[in-house]
Order: C-alpha cells, then structure tokens, then sequence
C-alpha cells in the first residue's frame, strides 16, 4: 500500500502585545502531528509578554511554566484556521480575475487594533467549490487535534455549510464559521464586520460548531446561503 504523505500547514503564531506591528512572529511548515501540545515551547513566541533580555532568566522562567498552565494559555487561545474562499480573493489586473491570496485576516486584525491572544494555520488556498472531501477529511483532522478549544475558520460561503457539517463530531470545541460575500480588500466588503462577530461569538458560544454571517449566528445544521439575498438565513423549523 502506498503510504500517505504528510499534510502540511502553515502555522504562524502572534504575540497580543505585539499585534499592532506584527512582530513576534514565528512561521513552521509542519505535519499535522507537530501542531499538537508536544511542541517545544522554545517556538511558541506568543506565550512571551515581553523578551526577557538575559537568555537564562527566559530559561528559567521556560522550565517553571508546567504543563498545566501551558495547556491553560492554549486551551484559551484563538486559532483561526484559513481555507481560502473570497474572503481571501486577490485582483490580478495581468489576468483580469479573482484568485485565492494569502489569508487577509492577518490585516483585518492589524487595522481594527484587536487585542487577542491568537494563532493562525493555513490550511488550503481554495474557492469553496473546489474543497474535496479529502480537504474536510483534512481540516477535521487538524481541528480534533490542536489543543484550542475556540477555533474560527474562515471559508468560502458556498460549501461553508458542508465543511461546517464535517465538523459536527467534534463536541469538545467551540468551532465558528465565517467568510465574506466580497474579498477582504475591497473597500466595501463585510469581511471585517464577518470576522468581527466570529471572534466575539467564539469567545461567547457553548462548545458546538456554529455559522456567523450578516450578523447572525446559527446553529451550523440550521442555516443555509441564499444566493438570491446574498445572505445565510436560518433553515425553516421542523413541525
């Protein structure tokens, strides 16, 4: 049998303090097994309020942050997690289209100068129409692995829905949904105001798998997207 190769994802951790100008940073390329707890804490920079300027006094304090509290900070940590979608679309004038860019979240953040201890790991660059199943069989992985118990994801509102399903196993997590009807670089879009909500509904939602769009938070199996209204509205209730 021919084996699997790893799945990569790229991982960038952010220091709150540091936010502002985005320093602090520490990016890895990493199989879906070393985003797990076990990562040496020399390269989680965002633990660190300030850098201490004597190496051994950092060392020390290195050695008598237990386990338990490392766990603590993570478990209350945001990881958002990018898969692409329009929110991360990109305008090249040469070829005169939209096409999936880096995760703008990174300055969506920046420029609405939020305080939040949080890491982001991108996981596909991919239009939500051509997520495979293999994808969400992917993304379910890393989310039932990281150690965060609040994650955002932000994706592509066409299969939003689907990939939101996938999820459902997860019971020990509050997972919110998010995306945007216009990329993040347009001057109009709602992908702040999107973003806005999920990280305020994150912090806020009992552990479940939910949507937040247009200003409205649902229960991901009771919401769908209505392409006439460009909105997601709550499913009909069952008699």
């Amino acid at each position: 049998m021919r084996e699997r190769t790893p799945f990569l994802a790229q991982e960038t951790f952010y220091s709150t303090q540091q936010a502002n100008r985005l320093e602090g940073i520490s990016t890895f390329h990493l199989p879906v097994e070393n985003l797990l707890l076990n990562m040496p804490y020399s390269n989680i920079s965002f633990l660190t309020c300030s850098r201490p300027s004597n190496t051994n006094e950092k060392n020390h304090k290195a050695k008598n942050l237990q386990r338990p509290e490392k766990r603590l900070i993570m478990e209350h940590r945001i990881c958002v997690v990018t898969t692409g979608g329009t929110i991360d679309k990109i305008y090249f004038d040469s070829l005169s289209e939209f096409q999936v860019g880096d995760p703008q979240i990174k300055e969506v953040l920046k420029n609405s100068n939020a305080d939040l201890n949080w890491r982001l790991i991108s996981v596909l660059k991919k239009d939500s129409l051509e997520i495979t199943e293999q994808d969400r069989d992917q993304l379910q992985e890393i989310i039932s692995k990281i150690p965060e118990k609040r994650v955002i994801i932000t994706h592509g509102t066409d299969t939003m829905t689907q990939s939101a399903a996938k999820l459902s196993g997860i019971s020990d997590k509050t997972i919110v949904f998010t995306g945007a009807m216009e990329p993040a670089k347009i001057k109009n879009s709602d992908a702040s105001f999107n973003i806005g909500c999920a990280i305020a509904a994150v912090q806020c939602l009992p552990q479940g798998v939910y949507i937040t769009m247009n200003g409205q938070i649902f229960e991901a199996d009771k919401v769908s997207k209505n392409r006439d209204t460009m909105r997601f509205e709550a499913l009909p209730k069952e008699d």
